[in-house]
């Protein structure tokens, strides 16, 4: 099944605010940054971070779609890696330093770090 109808279906069986809706926004989440269609993340994400804040899986998902898009501006820049930083240390301490996925947030948090250092401050 699909990521997207495994996400409706999910949804529309258990609700938004199920483990397993979450599991399937997630997935869907991760195909579509792959497909680098990050509007679609933003809108897909977004309420579910509203109604569930601390969900980190998604939250990362969100701050990818941020940086990735290609007319990210500095504030967006600095919001995604705002959120990276919040999720980085439980990460690491549940996870583990050396963690494929906390080594992932790191690797986001340098390029967003290089993304902003190339852009210039609005004055």
């Amino acid at each position: 099944m699909a990521p997207r109808s495994r996400h409706r279906r999910r949804k529309d069986l258990d609700g938004i605010h199920h483990d397993g809706t979450l599991a399937a926004a997630h997935q869907l989440a991760c195909t579509l940054i792959k497909l680098e269609r990050y509007a679609e993340v933003k809108s897909l994400t977004l309420p579910i971070i509203r109604q569930r804040p601390l969900e980190a899986s998604v939250r990362i998902a969100y701050a990818k779609a941020l940086y990735k898009a290609e007319a990210a501006s500095r504030d967006e820049l600095l919001e995604a890696g705002a959120i990276l930083c919040d999720v980085l240390p439980k990460n690491r301490q549940i996870l583990g330093p050396s963690h494929p996925l906390t080594l992932g947030i790191l690797s986001d948090l340098e390029r967003v770090s290089m993304m902003l250092e190339d852009r210039p401050r609005a004055t």
